[in-house]
């Protein structure tokens, strides 16, 4: 059951957004007690997120054999809807911007899940760019956003969209039994493995060619990526990408 109740939770995927939002504030300054505050305001809207979309996607996850029965408890019920409280006061409390971003980010994913907007081809992929680039807006929330807070933004989300293209080829045959209109599932496994390639050629290219160095401890990480997704191992190739992820502001903490 403890395990059960774990994974539900998604600390995992909670950490990598986590760093996102890390990423975007220690762009911006150096780290203070507002920090801590963020850092946890992204780690809920995750838990939050993430178990919502726990609640709604049963069918697929069981397809998938990734179903997890915590769903059907009133814990799984009571959870999305805690970390929502919890992080709502959180970036309340860091700034009335600071709320806003995470309420409009709560937003899209509770809508998102609940009308079963993966169903319709493209959406996910878009939904994941502009739901990255508010958690890192929730970063960078108490300083003045500009077109290169705009643009880091959008370098930030190439590793995200490696990450969902992954757990996308994963579950490529449970999602297309189950109607989810992912690139793998309706162009096919082939061609979703071709546009996972095309991501990680685009991420280490935009690194040196927009200079967001800030990224380049994400390269290593990428390179033993790659190499488990050759393999077929796609757990462990997603799992490279969330550590390079959140080794970035491990590193802008260090220097």
């Amino acid at each position: 059951m403890a395990g059960g109740i774990i994974g539900y939770t998604r600390p995992k995927i909670c950490l990598y957004i986590t760093a996102l939002s890390a990423i975007g504030f220690l762009l911006s300054g150096p780290i203070n007690s507002a920090f801590f505050l963020l850092a946890v305001a992204a780690y809920c809207f995750a838990g939050c997120v993430y178990s919502f979309n726990m609640l709604t996607d049963k069918e697929e996850d069981r397809a998938n054999h990734s179903f997890n029965p915590i769903s059907e408890t009133a814990y799984g019920k009571a959870v999305p809807f805690a970390f929502f409280i919890i992080g709502s006061l959180l970036s309340f409390y860091a700034s009335p911007f600071s709320f806003a971003i995470y309420l409009l980010a709560c937003s899209l994913g509770v809508v998102y899940s609940a009308l079963r907007l993966k169903k319709i081809f493209g959406v996910k992929n878009i939904y994941t760019v502009i739901v990255t680039s508010l958690v890192f807006f929730l970063g960078q929330s108490l300083h003045p956003i500009t077109s290169q807070t705009a643009a880091n933004a959008l370098a930030v989300s190439l590793p995200v969209l490696i990450v969902s293209m992954l757990g996308d080829l994963r579950d490529h045959d449970g999602d297309r039994k189950a109607g989810v209109k992912t690139i793998p599932a309706a162009l096919g496994y082939n061609v979703g493995k071709r546009v996972a390639y095309s991501l990680y050629g685009i991420l280490s290219i935009s690194i040196a060619l927009f200079r967001v160095y800030y990224l380049a401890p994400i390269l290593p990480f990428l390179l033993f990526s790659l190499n488990s997704l050759r393999a077929g191992d796609f757990k462990a190739s997603q799992l490279f990408v969330l550590l390079g992820v959140m080794a970035v502001p491990l590193v802008m903490l260090w220097k």
